[in-house]
């Protein structure tokens, strides 16, 4: 299981000034247990009895928030609000907690999930092998999937409006087995990956989102858990598709039918 930590502050927003929050990174799989706190608050700070989710919370001396009994993720994750009295003031906090492996039915399997900022990203594992070995009984033993079966699977826009010409950096939403996903962009910045020779390698010292953040956090290579290659984009180009290779950072030019690795965010 993976943390993830998002407060929204009611009542007097400064209430919090100096708490350390615990980065959700460092709660990684094997290292999360009811010891591992969730969130540290002032000395005097108190959880509000019968208010949100704080009978699944205990609050120890040091100022540590830990769960009582460690969560049982069976989706792609669970929300949790905690309500605290500082000052006498009411302070909400919300805790997700995200599975580290999400079942996509016939789709496969999302797994080895990767951080960036606020968002998660998943390998897709469409053969259901649990790695990126495209060893699974299901999708012909392959990970790797077309333009033309994204093209079906992501195409609403953040708003559940539907577009059937084809992805793109705004309809690139969809939802497998009850997960609600995005196809990530190219992450560039730009409209269109079209270039004179089809493609091009990307600067390292940009400033990227969505697939190029990914490839850039994890050292300019695939994250752990990844296969080095071609990773699918919502970005359109001249071609009708793009994708980013992992591996060297050619941003290219892809056709309807051409089969890239997919990374898929989990919202």
């Amino acid at each position: 299981m993976r943390l993830v930590f998002a407060a929204a502050l009611l009542g007097i927003i400064s209430g919090l000034a100096g708490s350390e929050t615990i980065r959700s990174d460092d709660l990684l799989e094997g290292k999360f247990s009811t010891s591992t706190p969730v969130f540290k608050v002032h000395k005097g700070t108190s959880l509000i009895a019968g208010k949100g989710d704080n009978a699944l919370f205990a609050l120890n001396t040091s100022g540590e928030i830990t769960f009582r009994e460690l969560p049982n993720v069976k989706k792609a994750h669970n929300d949790y609000t905690i309500v605290l009295n500082e000052a006498n003031s009411e302070i909400t906090l919300s805790i997700r907690v995200m599975n580290d492996v999400i079942d996509l039915g016939k789709e496969g399997k999302l797994i080895a999930p990767v951080h960036i900022g606020k968002q998660w990203f998943y390998y897709w594992d469409r053969s259901g092998d649990g790695t990126s070995e495209n060893s699974g009984v299901l999708n012909s033993g392959a990970d790797f999937v077309s333009f033309d079966h994204l093209n079906v699977l992501f195409n609403h826009d953040a708003k559940g409006k539907i577009r059937r010409e084809g992805i793109n950096n705004l309809y690139r939403y969809g939802m497998i087995n009850g997960i609600q996903l995005a196809l990530p962009t190219s992450g560039t910045g730009k409209k269109d990956e079209s270039s004179p020779a089809h493609a091009y390698t990307v600067d390292r010292s940009g400033k990227y989102s969505d697939l190029c953040a990914i490839w850039a956090a994890s050292g300019f290579t695939a994250p752990a858990g990844w296969i080095e290659n071609r990773y699918g984009a919502a970005t359109p180009s001249g071609l009708g598709y793009s994708a980013l290779n992992f591996e060297n950072g050619e941003m290219s030019e892809m056709i309807h039918y051409n089969t890239p690795y997919v990374a898929l965010e989990v919202l």
